[in-house]
């Protein structure tokens, strides 16, 4: 399909339309000290929207909003008028048609939140190309990140592990700096210019989920794991982060199955935990619809075992239904009716603004607003040094030298919440999760455990 181009910022889709060093020192992992003072339908073959974003360019920093945005982040008059002097571009690789479409919409909805405050915080003119990888297809990521390459352009937002994998080797050729706000970056740890933009998931989530059941459910110990088939190299990873895990919480894994991601058909799943031993827990590790079509087949079979997973949204809902209920989710969250740090509150109130009560499905849109903030941190670090913001080395460079950046997750009403790397795997190594209790599906999750990463400072809440 050919390309459309609009306007940036002029307006989006909406869910229901679709059928398809001068920010701040972390004080440790608790958070970052403040500082004084469109979306396109796409589809075919790599389909984009194109257009430019007002911000910079004489406009400066804006009253209201813009001020506290600016105060938030640590933005400067400096900033502002070298800003001024730039077009940045910014490529977005998403889902934008196939089974992942309305996750498509929330991460582009994060994205384009984070585009209209940087210009209300005196931001420069971005060139925003945003393309379809079609829910994870291998030809469609390997064609965009040559297509940025060609264009010049140095940041980028992705998803879906580097759309599985595809566009990594292009990212380190063209040297596009990368973060993946959605999938992290999965199997892929060490390769040049290619960040996570949120936890390792499942890895990442194991040692508090397994931890919390050791001590709130400690009669829980014969575990069936089951998950998707991503490769060897995944999962071999799933495995080992497993095994640690569930080795200090005092379970054993008796069974499992693999899956394909994607389906609507988990029978021979079903078949596999039928004629296995006894288990008292399901561990899904489990993405977008398919909890939904496990949990609706699972309690359709008469399994009874509670079921634990790792991903939360309306669209799994609806396609469970009542098996829904009772279901735990062990996730990087934030309770949006009590947002932690002023980052999250600006993000959270400007959704409600901009479309409505959020839910928790919008976790994934916070990833994506902070992950497009803080690509332009990294911009005006660069600037600031008097170099190309739309150098993807200059980018990188900027990160590995402070690997720490503001979150929308933890902090406090007087901190930031903070993300900082790990700058030998590119991965995560601080941040903020929960385990999770859906009592009602309709309504908002119960916290029933906090974590950091490993199961660190692990707090349980309630059994």
């Amino acid at each position: 399909m050919s390309a459309t181009n609009r306007e940036s910022g002029d307006r989006l889709l909406s869910a229901d339309s679709l059928t398809r060093r001068n920010l701040f020192r972390a004080g440790g992992a608790a958070g970052l000290t403040f500082a004084a003072g469109g979306f396109l339908s796409a589809c075919g073959g790599g389909g984009s929207s194109t257009g430019s974003s007002a911000g910079g360019s004489g406009v400066g920093i804006q009253p209201g909003l813009g001020k506290e945005l600016a105060d938030v982040l640590g933005v400067t008059a400096e900033d502002v008028k070298l800003a001024g002097k730039q077009t940045w571009r910014l490529g977005v690789a998403l889902p934008l048609s196939g089974q992942g479409a309305l996750e498509g919409v929330r991460q582009s909805r994060g994205v384009e939140l984070a585009r209209k405050h940087i210009a209300l915080a005196g931001g420069p003119k971005i060139k925003y190309d945003e393309r379809d990888h079609k829910s994870g297809d291998a030809a469609s990521g390997a064609l965009i990140a040559r297509t940025f390459g060609a264009n010049k352009i140095g940041a980028q937002i992705t998803s879906y592990i580097g759309i599985l994998g595809s566009e990594v080797p292009g990212i380190g050729q063209y040297k596009i700096m990368t973060f993946d706000p959605g999938g992290s970056v999965g199997a892929f740890t060490s390769k040049p210019y290619f960040w996570a933009g949120r936890i390792l998931t499942p890895q990442d989530l194991m040692g508090g989920a397994f931890g919390w059941l050791g001590q709130a459910h400690p009669d829980m110990k014969r575990v069936a794991f089951v998950f998707p088939d991503f490769g060897d190299v995944s999962v071999k990873g799933f495995h080992t982060y497993l095994s640690a895990a569930i080795k200090a919480g005092g379970q054993q894994v008796v069974a499992e199955s693999k899956y394909k991601f994607g389906t609507t058909d988990f029978s021979s799943t079903i078949r596999a935990l039928q004629a296995a031993p006894k288990f008292d827990m399901v561990f899904l590790v489990g993405y977008g619809r398919d909890p939904g079509y496990f949990l609706k087949q699972y309690k359709s079979a008469g399994l009874t075992a509670q079921v634990m997973t790792t991903d939360l949204g309306s669209d799994a809902r609806k396609i469970a239904g009542d098996a829904y209920k009772n279901l735990w989710v062990a996730l990087e969250y934030f309770d949006f009716n009590a947002p932690p740090n002023r980052l999250s509150k600006i993000f959270v109130d400007a959704y409600r603004k901009a479309y409505g009560e959020p839910t928790a499905d919008n976790v994934v849109t916070a990833n994506y607003y902070e992950s497009t903030l803080n690509m332009w941190a990294l911009a005006r670090r660069v600037m600031r040094k008097g170099g190309d913001p739309n150098s993807g080395e200059a980018l990188q460079a900027a990160l590995t030298s402070e690997p720490t950046l503001p979150s929308v997750y933890g902090g406090s009403s007087t901190e930031l919440g903070a993300m900082s790397w790990d700058t030998q795997t590119h991965q995560l190594d601080a941040r903020p999760m929960s385990m999770l209790k859906i009592t009602d599906p309709d309504g908002p999750p119960e916290i029933a455990a906090t974590y950091g990463i490993g199961g660190k400072d692990l707090k349980v809440i309630k059994s």
